[in-house]
């Protein structure tokens, strides 16, 4: 299913608008505040907006009445009570227009619209979101439009409107030429298209794009769906085993914001990526239990065709139709006809698994009619996809471009300090809450200076691009290489205790000291002396690994210390 990775954290979004006058100064402190925490902290959000509505009821002030209330709604969709948001939304819609303030009109047609989408009530909320594009268009708001567009073309693509997604995500594009982290959500959203598109390799390279800017600074919302759906990209090229950590990351952050939504569809995501079929279908019937009890139709429509499609497969033909029935009955009712192909697909095997062959025929003479339909509409989409595609690549080759002349090293390509400080701080931050294990590996290449001096700066550059390629190749996928300064190198390890990681540094200390350099110099051998420390070990870990680094020169060289 298309998803917009901002379109849940779309109730959350746009910073508080206009100045406070004195006598306004405290209910405005508590609207900044609540938006403030509305990423890390939705309950305490929620708390503070719940006061802000109090105090501007008190005042009967409409224009700060209307800020409470959609602050208010924001917290409450951060929180999964779509129901609530959407009542807040509406109460604060009309008050936001008798002020005559387009900006909050615009702010609250879009939270409007994301409660609509929520509710599955697609049409509505894409007309209501492009009421909110043409306001913004109007006052020439460009942070309000990109936002907009990002969850517009989410929309059009839950509805297989490729076309039409592809024509927003571009506008989207160009209004962000200088934000890595907003290409990161608009890179997040193209990747759906290519994957719906049956292009999951393509999906993969941008949802991986999607992800490499600094996090820190994106909702949880965002990193939560952006990992749901890269879990369905793995899956679709066979890649179980990463899918599920990408489950259990989005599982985590789901969890620490209390969005039983996003559980919901995290669960999902994890149950069809295991591989254990006990544990997937255990898996998948707390995901079918939980939006049971959330109740609203796009979480209930995911569990169910997941539980039905996954009993079938199993042969318990009766009790898949049954679920994959109730997620047709949902797919009808709000038009998503890609998704009605695939369970006509699921139901016509199952109805043959019970040797209801009449049954069988009609699902599948339906899927093939909605198949026949959704490929030729496809094919068109395809071709504008192909006009725009040009025009993708080229901002998303200036988001790289501008990536990495923030945050990498020019010569090696590794992450640069700017970004470990960035980097560090999230991890730590994430480390202490959930209490994982964090190491840091502090490497410097010994008497690099002496490669400089009797062979030439340029031999130098080549040493530490081949030093580099080695760190890539002796790392794991979730480690973090950084070219901190000259021939220093940093590799942050998260969920890795210390002796794991003196494990890896004992293992790229020997890989360096036995690698063969006679290609680049004759006769070059070269050492490395490692430090390592962990978070339970010290609170500054990098002050920590140097002193264990300096440790392992004192003593000789080509050591690891820890």
């Amino acid at each position: 299913m298309f998803k917009n990775r901002k379109t849940d954290n779309s109730l959350q979004e746009y910073a508080m608008s206009s100045s406070a006058s004195p006598e306004q100064a405290s209910l405005e402190t508590l609207l900044e505040q609540s938006h403030t925490l509305m990423s890390q902290d939705a309950g305490a959000a929620l708390l503070l907006a719940q006061e802000a509505v109090a105090q501007a009821r008190s005042t009967g002030q409409t224009n700060l009445l209307a800020k409470a209330l959609r602050a208010r709604a924001m917290a409450q969709g951060s929180r999964g009570n779509i129901a609530a948001a959407q009542s807040d939304f509406q109460e604060a819609l009309p008050l936001a227009q008798q002020t005559h303030d387009l900006l909050l009109i615009s702010q609250c047609l879009h939270g409007k619209a994301v409660a609509l989408k929520h509710q599955s009530a697609y049409s509505e909320a894409i007309a209501t979101m492009e009421s909110s594009v043409q306001i913004l268009r109007k006052i020439k708001n460009s942070k309000g439009l990109w936002m907009s567009l990002n969850t517009l073309a989410a929309f059009h693509g839950s509805l297989s409107n490729y076309g039409e997604a592809i024509v927003c995500l571009i506008e989207a594009l160009d209004l962000t030429k200088e934000n890595p982290d907003q290409k990161a959500q608009i890179l997040s959203n193209i990747a759906m298209v290519y994957l719906e598109c049956g292009q999951p390799t393509e999906a993969i390279r941008y949802f991986e794009e999607s992800l490499a800017p600094d996090e820190a600074t994106a909702s949880a919302t965002y990193r939560c769906n952006t990992r749901i759906n890269y879990a369905s990209a793995l899956r679709a090229v066979g890649r179980y085993e990463e899918a599920v950590v990408a489950a259990k990351c989005a599982m985590t952050i789901a969890l620490s914001q209390q969005n039983k939504s996003l559980e919901a569809a995290a669960l999902v995501a994890l149950g069809c990526s295991q591989t254990d079929q006990e544990q997937a279908e255990l898996t998948l019937r707390a995901a079918q239990q939980l939006t049971d009890e959330i109740g609203l139709p796009e979480p209930q429509l995911s569990a169910y065709q997941a539980l039905g499609s996954f009993l079938v497969q199993q042969n318990q033909a009766v009790e898949g139709c049954h679920w994959l029935q109730q997620a047709l009955s949902q797919a009808e009712t709000h038009n998503r006809r890609f998704i009605q192909s695939e369970i006509h697909q699921k139901l016509s095997q199952g109805y043959e698994l019970q040797g209801n062959l009449a049954k069988a025929l009609t699902h599948y003479q339906t899927f093939h009619s909605l198949y026949a339909q959704f490929h030729q509409e496809s094919a068109q989409h395809r071709l504008q996809s192909q006009l725009a595609q040009q025009e993708i690549e080229r901002v998303r080759h200036e988001t790289e471009n501008l990536r990495q002349q923030v945050l990498e090293d020019p010569l090696t390509q590794l992450y640069n300090r700017r970004y470990l400080s960035r980097f560090l701080e999230s991890e730590l931050t994430r480390a202490r809450r959930y209490e994982l294990p964090l190491s840091v590996i502090l490497i410097d290449i010994d008497d690099f200076k002496q490669v400089n001096d009797q062979h030439s700066h340029r031999v130098g550059d080549l040493v530490l691009l081949a030093f580099a390629n080695l760190l890539r190749q002796s790392s794991r996928t979730s480690d973090i290489l950084v070219r901190q300064a000259g021939d220093e190198f940093v590799i942050l390890t998260p969920a890795t205790p210390l002796p794991d990681a003196r494990l890896l540094a004992e293992r790229l200390r020997m890989t360096i000291a036995t690698h063969d350099w006679n290609s680049l110099v004759p006769g070059l051998t070269l050492t490395v002396s490692i430090g390592v420390a962990d978070l339970l070990s010290n609170e500054d870990l990098l002050d920590h690994a140097d002193k264990r680094l300096y440790m392992a020169k004192r003593a000789g060289k080509n050591q690891v210390v820890a």
